[in-house]
């Protein structure tokens, strides 16, 4: 089709299936990469999808040399450290700070479906890029390209299937600047001090999360530094939740218009179980300053929940329900449930349990209380079905665990066997089978 294009496109979205699959290997090749270049206009953009699951360090070299050799300027973008979706945005000219987005001049419509993946600021938009046009010349030094000639990703993915995915974004050798180059000097220490936080809040990457607070730190101290160093801090040792807070509380100026000092702080509070008035007092500031911050209403209400303030609770989950961060946080349904059933609307609650089941119905515990619930209500015949599906959820969460300490032990690493072993027995002593395999380890390294 690319190749009998007449009129040359603006944008080409590339989202072929696996490398290792005939037909679809033929579209991650040097010589498909060129044919889509000469289906774009100059200053046309080329978007692929690459799945990371079934390829090592080696076939995603090559693929980026392939891609490389055809287009001077690629970008990496990811949403989740440790996840294996990456998406490719290749161009013939670099993009520039004018070409990055800016969450307030979006249409009301794309930032509504943008929260339904969580993002809710240009921090958060400029934080889903994490590897720059360098970045890429850098993987992709020395890779021979994967083309038709020699096939590479083709025959030598296959023999990776049941290997783990590749870390080459995630492992101690990743070095990225991700979206830092594309910014101004004159970015500041906060913004990107901010865009630090999204990857700590929203990406859970706190090891690029570091890189971007020592870039922040040369540009110069600021709030959102702190506010980046304290959250970084309670992650690595929760224990020190209080040094944290004293962080937090230090940031001098004026609070009225900070959200994320006051929604960091709510938060650190929650997390750590403490002084939860003190905490609701600060997510009413943050939901006061955005009221259409979803993390902050999402927050308050867990806050609300744990004071008992039921009725409250219970207003804030349903702006959540119609909400796009509904379908960012799924488990809004489950708790929305509780709330109706503790309000004396088991019909609702059962219904909203329900919703909660179309999207995780393997959640044991919420079915214990969906069993509960309805005996409760008198309807013993559903209960006992209730009970069933959690009971075999949790049968089956225990064959999966004790599959997974063979696969590990089977791959050598048996320090992770035993200790999933050694779970396994602790929730069921009569698990001979487990209680076998733990024994044949310790013996072994004895």
């Amino acid at each position: 089709v690319l190749a009998g294009v007449e009129q040359p496109y603006d944008v080409i979205i590339s989202e072929p299936s696996n490398p290792w699959i005939a037909g679809a290997s033929n579209l991650f090749t040097r010589e498909y990469f060129r044919i889509a270049k000469s289906a774009l206009r100059l200053d046309g953009t080329f978007c692929h999808w690459v799945q990371l699951y079934a390829l090592d360090d080696d076939g995603v070299r090559s693929l980026l040399a392939a891609l490389r050799s055809e287009f001077q300027y690629i970008y990496g973008f990811r949403y989740r450290a440790g996840e294996n979706d990456l998406i490719l945005i290749a161009r013939n000219r670099p993009l520039g700070r004018g070409d990055l987005p800016d969450w307030a001049a979006l249409p009301e419509k794309a930032r509504r479906d943008l929260g339904r993946i969580g993002i809710s600021s240009t921090a958060d938009l400029l934080s889903l890029m994490i590897l720059g046009s360098d970045d890429i010349n850098s993987l992709a030094e020395g890779a021979t390209p994967n083309s038709d000639d020699n096939m590479y990703l083709e025959l030598h993915s296959p023999m990776l299937f049941y290997a783990s995915s590749t870390d080459i974004l995630d492992g101690p050798a990743a070095a990225r600047q991700g979206v830092l180059p594309i910014l101004d000097n004159d970015f500041g220490s906060d913004p990107a001090a901010q865009v630090a936080l999204s990857h700590l809040l929203l990406r859970n990457d706190p090891t690029y999360a570091r890189e971007l607070l020592r870039e922040a730190a040369a540009l110069g101290e600021s709030r959102a530094l702190t506010i980046a160093r304290a959250e970084l801090l309670v992650r690595e040792t929760p224990e020190d939740w209080r040094t944290a807070l004293a962080m937090l509380e230090s940031i001098p100026g004026n609070e009225a218009t900070d959200y994320l000092l006051h929604y960091s702080r709510a938060k650190l509070r929650f997390d750590a179980r403490q002084e939860f008035p003190v905490a609701l007092g600060d997510a009413d500031r943050a939901v006061a300053i955005r009221p259409e911050a979803w993390a902050a209403r999402r927050l308050r209400m867990k806050l609300l929940i744990g004071l008992q303030r039921w009725q409250e609770a219970r207003t804030e989950a349903d702006r959540l329900l119609a909400s796009p961060w509904i379908d960012y946080d799924w488990q809004i349904w489950s708790d929305a449930a509780v709330l109706a059933v503790i309000l004396n609307r088991p019909e609702q609650g059962l219904e909203e349990m329900s919703r909660f089941f179309e999207r995780n119905p393997f959640a044991a515990k919420e079915w214990n209380w969906m069993a509960q619930t309805l005996d409760n209500m008198g309807r013993s015949d559903e209960a006992r079905a209730a009970e069933e599906r959690r009971d075999r959820i949790e049968r089956n969460e225990q064959r999966y665990t004790h599959r997974l300490a063979r696969w590990h032990e089977l791959r050598g690493d048996t320090a992770q066997a035993r200790r999933l072993l050694q779970e396994l027995v602790a929730k069921d002593p009569n698990n001979q089978a487990a209680r076998e395999d733990l024994a044949r380890i310790d013996r072994r390294q004895r």
